[in-house]
């Protein structure tokens, strides 16, 4: 949960000042409706009963009642899911408008992310891997496919289909007078672009000294 604040000084940071609120409630709405959407359905279809390896089948509108283990195992899953909705918001930020993005965080939570993480995960807590993608000996590493490539492929389809809004920086001489919230921006841009220029020019059998002024 921690995770979530960080994202939200993350995006809101590189947003463009006008629109930093915009980009720190999207990151706020989304986990409550992703935590919402997976107690609903999203739970059960990741954890219910198989239909074919595909989908859960029960246990929706999750209620563990007194049992603490079972909670716990909740929120554990609620915080991945949510780390799944949470990076389509860094990839639509300033493109997107807020009903939009609520909807296709319910969509993502309730559907899409529980479906895989079914194929992958389903039967884990229990030590017998369900899901077709488990059974077939498939390994996710912290989550590295079932979160981030979810989350991620999410995020490049919605940033294809609403179109990128370019965004021009100022050239070096002038990046003093960006707006702080660009600054940063700017000044990492500068740094990979001098380092490449370096590491690419320097001979081969040359010892590569980068100075910290290699982006300027």
């Amino acid at each position: 949960m921690l995770m979530q604040a960080g994202f939200c000084c993350l995006e809101s940071g590189f947003a463009r000042a006008k629109n930093s609120i915009n980009v720190a409630i999207k990151n706020l709405f989304d986990f409550c409706v992703a935590s919402i959407a997976f107690w609903a359905f999203g739970f059960a279809i990741m954890f219910g009963l198989t239909w074919h390896g595909l989908l859960g089948t029960s246990g929706f509108l999750f209620d563990g009642r007194h049992d603490a283990r079972a909670w716990t195992f909740f929120f554990f899953q609620c915080m991945f899911c949510g780390t799944a909705t949470t990076i389509i918001s860094g990839a639509v930020a300033e493109r997107m408008r807020f009903s939009a993005y609520l909807v296709t965080s319910a969509l993502v939570s309730g559907c899409i992310y529980p479906v895989f993480a079914h194929w992958a995960w389903a039967g884990a807590h229990a030590g017998a891997p369900a899901g077709w993608l488990g059974q077939a000996g498939f390994i996710d590493f912290a989550g590295s496919t079932v979160v981030h490539s979810v989350g991620g492929s999410a995020g490049n389809t919605g940033a294809l289909a609403i179109a990128a809004l370019v965004i021009e920086l100022e050239s070096a001489a002038r990046a003093q007078n960006l707006p702080a919230s660009r600054q940063a921006h700017e000044r990492l841009r500068r740094a990979v672009r001098g380092w490449h220029h370096e590491l690419s020019a320097a001979p081969a059998d040359q010892p590569i000294s980068i100075s910290a002024e290699a982006g300027g």
